[in-house]
């Protein structure tokens, strides 16, 4: 009688929480705008005007800003030894030219890097892990876990703190994802075309995300056919991905055209071989950035790989237990696997298969490290693991199941969402207390920076500057902070055996 009073209070409960959580499966508008919000307080320490300045992502002066409206130059007038040859960042001038357009305005770089990139990416990200897994699992409310799974991921976290290019790519290439499910389920050519220019937003912001999102539809429009091999279906979602691709191509010709004719591609910084080789294959498998530690990364090494993740690909795995898969499903299955194994790039085990396509598939030799092959995997955990945990509860409510076997479903799904959410909650309160430092914590411009800036403004008599070690860095707490000290009259030429400067 006890067990069975227990019983009714909680199905009670359960009820109760169903119908106050009703708007989460019927008012979407709300829930983007509440998401929006929390991607804002999340990245607290983004809302304020101070330098967010870390990694690659530097401090430029608004002299040099305003050298890119109306659009850019390959070479740069504010370097030194006639300019820098910005060939390989092409793809990304439209995003200068509106920076450009923006400092015209009179608009300072702390305005212009949040309008263009922090505050979209704060704002989208939890929005983008929402959205594909509400495409996939439909109007229920496990999608929202989807939104917790990809803003605690490691990956967008350190990427957001030092190379926010790259995050908001991987943001901007799951939108992408998301039209191109909905182009294969309802083929048209109004949705081919948004679909091609979506990709072509990603490509702008960063070229690599863009590549990596083609790969994976790629492996999705086979998947999509193998499933229906008519020759109706095969013919329509052939035909309308060749004309988003061809979309895609053609906003991509401002940079792709010049490339050819120049002949610059052989000035390219593209290494030989792989480098930075230090994920392992856990790393990869867990969707975990090599350096995360949790509080001040280990800079481009290899740290402990907190157990707990491990649990993370172990969940999202137990969906395979459905007796019918969708193709959605078992595209995801696979995009985890194939892309947590070039993750780790040519480490063990068999790090000669990456060697191989590193040499010989055309454009893996963007990826001298791994890191941004964890996109894929990151984004099929934010379905596969509320897909998994909404099949155990699927589980839970068959009748013939004994009383045993329920518990056993209730206690797995139950203890996989509390290790979750408990995994993803630590990622969180290490991103808002500061732990990791770069744009968690701002730096300020030093004084002399700005000051020497505004004195080479001021002399409009051409004249080289040069300088006995590199210009404009600072350190602090072992991370690397750039401010460009520039003018378009007094280039600059670090003598450290380089002509480029961090921007």
């Amino acid at each position: 009688m006890a067990t069975q009073a227990l019983e009714i209070r909680r199905s009670q409960l359960v009820d109760v929480l169903m119908q106050k959580t009703e708007w989460v499966v019927t008012r979407p508008k709300r829930v983007v705008v509440i998401l929006g919000v929390l991607g804002l307080l999340m990245r607290i320490a983004w809302l304020n005007l101070l330098p967010l300045d870390s990694g690659d992502q530097g401090w430029p002066t608004v002299t040099r800003l305003k050298t890119f409206f109306p659009w850019p130059t390959i070479w740069d007038p504010t370097h030194g030894l006639g300019g820098s040859n910005a060939t390989f960042n092409a793809f990304r001038f439209p995003v200068y030219a509106f920076q450009g357009f923006l400092a015209h305005l009179g608009a300072h770089w702390a305005i212009i890097e949040r309008v263009v990139y922090y505050l979209p990416d704060a704002i989208l990200v939890p929005i983008a892990g929402w959205y594909i897994a509400r495409e996939i699992l439909g109007d229920t409310r496990w999608s929202i876990m989807g939104a917790l799974l990809y803003s605690s991921s490691t990956y967008l976290i350190i990427e957001g703190n030092g190379e926010v290019p790259l995050a908001l790519g991987a943001v901007m290439g799951t939108f992408t994802i998301v039209a191109y499910l909905r182009l294969m389920k309802r083929p048209s050519l109004r949705m081919a075309i948004y679909t091609g220019l979506l990709m072509g937003a990603t490509s702008i912001t960063d070229i690599r995300p863009a590549y990596v999102t083609a790969l994976m539809m790629t492996l999705y429009l086979l998947l999509r056919v193998a499933a229906h091999p008519t020759r109706r279906h095969l013919f329509s979602r052939v035909w309308v991905s060749f004309v988003a691709a061809v979309v895609y191509l053609l906003t991509q010709m401002f940079w792709i055209l010049p490339l050819i004719a120049s002949g610059a591609t052989s000035q390219l910084p593209i290494p030989s071989a792989p480098d930075f080789n230090i994920a392992t294959l856990l790393h990869g498998l867990t969707g975990v950035i090599a350096w995360w530690t949790g509080s001040n990364p280990a800079q481009y090494s290899q740290s402990l790989l907190n157990p707990l993740f491990v649990v993370l690909p172990m969940v999202a795995m137990m969906v395979l237990i459905r007796k019918k898969l969708s193709v959605e499903i078992v595209w995801l299955a696979l995009t985890a696997a194939i892309f947590a194994f070039l993750a780790k790039t040519n480490t063990p085990p068999f790090g000669a298969v990456y060697n191989w396509i590193f040499t010989h598939v055309i454009g893996l030799d963007l990826f001298r490290e791994g890191s941004k092959f964890l996109y894929p995997v990151l984004l099929a955990y934010a379905v596969l693991i509320p897909a998994s945990l909404q099949v155990l509860g699927e589980k839970i409510k068959i009748s013939t199941l004994d009383l045993k076997m329920k518990l056993f479903f209730r206690s797995v799904q139950l203890g996989s969402l509390t290790v979750i959410i408990g995994v993803s909650a630590a990622c969180i309160v290490a991103l808002e207390n500061g732990s990791l430092l770069s744009t968690t914590v701002p730096t300020i411009e030093p004084t002399s920076f700005s000051q020497l800036t505004q004195i080479l403004n001021k002399d409009k008599t051409p004249g080289q500057v040069a300088w006995f070690g590199a210009s404009g860095f600072i350190s602090s707490n072992g991370v690397i902070h750039g401010y460009n000290i520039a003018s378009p009259t007094h280039p600059l030429q670090p003598l450290v055996g380089s002509s480029q400067s961090i921007v």
